[in-house]
């Protein structure tokens, strides 16, 4: 009888330190997000009431409706995932009795040209009572210098087909539970010079960001072109979720940090893996990159 004592307490010590452990393997975070309102027009065509974002068309998705959406980049432990998100406390303003314009089909002739051709929105993009269907999705993970992140799509605006309104999220806080995996080693106490502020105000978190560097040994790269990085030329280094048509504006190039884009467009060169691949330019014809290029 004097060693149950004992072995109670020996539960007890097994029971914290699993839970401990089951701590330390997932958190929580939280974030306030707060969005400025998005400038819109609105058309009559036809009798329908079509609200148009014009800087935000997506020609990879056509035939989906026109809509803002903002990404965000969350640091995490090394190969950490994001096991839930969801948003709450939410600040929506309506816009009612109006219809997003549909994303254009692109139709490439014979010529070096591509033409957009005006489409009206898919049925496919209304299966669900909204589009998009989430209000906020995690599109996938990746690495910048030794930085490990999720990228977080916030679906700002979404149309509600039945009732023809758009909600627009101007406040909401952002909740995000992590399940670490410890498949790559941390350097906490590790801080690289290069990690400047404008750097670290690419992720939501940016006061984590020496606390969760890593030692990330990144893939050989095949330059198939020999030795194509000219030093004297600036380079902006991009990611994307998925294949596809992306559309890069004037103002995402200087969110990207470009200090000055004041430069002929015909000189703009895309490249992967050393390869250089197609670029259209719209408004290259003043060779100036201006606002609405």
């Amino acid at each position: 009888m004097k060693r149950i004592p004992g072995v109670i307490f020996i539960a007890i010590i097994i029971s914290l330190i699993a839970s401990v452990s089951l701590f330390a393997q997932e958190r929580t975070e939280k974030f306030s997000l707060s969005y400025k309102p998005v400038d819109f027009k609105i058309v009559v065509d036809n009798g329908l009431r079509k609200i148009i974002f014009n800087r935000y068309f997506n020609e990879a998705l056509p035939g989906s409706p026109v809509l803002p959406s903002k990404t965000h980049f969350i640091a995490l432990p090394p190969g950490s995932k994001i096991s839930n998100i969801k948003l709450s406390n939410k600040i929506i303003n309506k816009i009612n009795n109006v219809t997003p314009e549909a994303n254009p089909e692109l139709e490439i002739s014979g010529s070096p040209d591509i033409r957009e051709v005006k489409t009206g929105i898919k049925n496919e993009y209304l299966a669900a009572d909204s589009y998009p269907k989430d209000e906020v999705e995690v599109i996938g993970y990746s690495w910048l210098r030794n930085t490990y992140f999720a990228v977080v799509k916030i679906n700002t605006h979404r149309f509600y087909w039945k009732s023809k309104e758009v909600d627009e999220l101007i406040q909401a806080e952002l909740t995000v539970r992590v399940k670490k995996q410890n498949s790559i080693p941390q350097n906490p106490s590790t801080k690289f010079s290069h990690y400047n502020e404008p750097y670290k105000k690419l992720f939501l978190n940016p006061g984590e960001i020496d606390g969760l560097s890593a030692n990330h040994i990144y893939p050989m790269i095949y330059d198939s072109s020999g030795n194509w990085i000219d030093y004297s030329n600036e380079y902006v280094k991009l990611l994307i979720a998925q294949d596809g048509i992306y559309r890069i504006t004037y103002d995402d190039l200087i969110s990207y940090g470009i200090g000055s884009i004041n430069f002929n467009p015909k000189t703009v060169k895309l490249y992967k893996n050393g390869s250089e691949i197609p670029v259209y330019v719209e408004g290259e014809d003043d060779l100036s990159f201006d606002p609405g290029d």
